[in-house]
């Protein structure tokens, strides 16, 4: 019973590698010429779908550029009133 355990997942691996080795050699027997084409392709592929990523909503770093400052202000205050009016847990006080 064990054998067949340890068999199984072995096979799969060993089959994984293979396609993945079948694969990379496809890639190989390509001309140069075909390869820099698809290269390219892929490249304009990327930028076009980082400008759509950029273009559907602003991005900050995470800590809300993408907010007016107004805004930011009016936010951290509704947190630190939120803050007083919570009890703490555990005495421990998180910094915003």
């Amino acid at each position: 019973m064990p054998s067949r355990i340890f068999t199984l997942p072995v096979a799969l691996v060993l089959i994984l590698l293979a396609g993945h080795v079948h694969a990379d050699g496809r890639w190989r027997d390509l001309p140069p010429e075909e390869r820099r084409e698809l290269r390219e392709q892929m490249r304009e592929q990327w930028q076009s779908r980082r400008e759509q990523e950029s273009s559907r909503a602003p991005r900050g770093d995470g800590r809300g550029e993408a907010l007016p400052p107004e805004e930011r202000q009016r936010l951290r205050d509704e947190m630190r009133e939120q803050q007083r009016q919570t009890p703490e847990r555990g005495g421990r006080r998180h910094r915003y």
